[in-house]
């Protein structure tokens, strides 16, 4: 059986310890813990978890960058990408969970949704299954998600979809 590993970036102890016993409840292991993107970018340069739980409001930068630069198709060793799960106390869930890079988006500090996102990666770890943002959504919910994506790399671009133009500055 494929050996079930998680490392937690929280920069709250409290929080962290809560995340790890939830997770080892669930029959991960622990591999790590650290405070902050940087650092977590740079333990997993030596681990390869199958599960990073991450807090979106990080110092320095936010979950969800760590996230896009996990999915990167940099060379992990040969390793897969983690599957991501990102913890917010902004109301902008959805928008995290839309996001391709990211498996599951909760509540932070919401221990019993935390627990059910990583049941169901559990499962999908161990039947081989890599679903990412909306794939688990219903027809409605995907079809939201694809306009959020649309939204999110018009941004990016700087094109504006309803001129058709580049966005000015002002």
């Amino acid at each position: 059986m494929r050996e079930l590993s998680l490392v937690v970036c929280d920069d709250d102890d409290l929080a962290a310890a809560a995340i790890e016993a939830a997770a080892e409840a669930q029959g991960y292991t622990i591999a790590g813990r650290v405070a902050n993107a940087v650092d977590l970018l740079r333990l997993l340069a030596h681990v390869h978890p199958s599960v990073v739980v991450a807090r979106q409001e990080l110092p320095g930068t936010t979950g969800l960058d760590a996230a896009r630069e996990l999915q990167s198709p940099t060379d992990h060793d040969g390793a897969a990408a983690p599957q991501v799960i990102l913890t917010s106390s902004a109301p902008d869930l959805e928008l995290l969970a839309a996001d391709p890079s990211v498996s599951e988006a909760v509540p932070w500090g919401d221990l019993p949704t935390l627990e059910q996102a990583l049941v169901r990666l559990r499962e999908q770890i161990l039947t081989g299954e890599r679903r990412r943002g909306g794939d688990r959504r219903s027809g409605e919910d995907r079809r939201k998600r694809q306009d959020w994506t649309k939204v999110f790399a018009e941004r990016r671009s700087g094109q504006d979809r309803r001129r058709g133009d580049r966005r000015t500055g002002g």
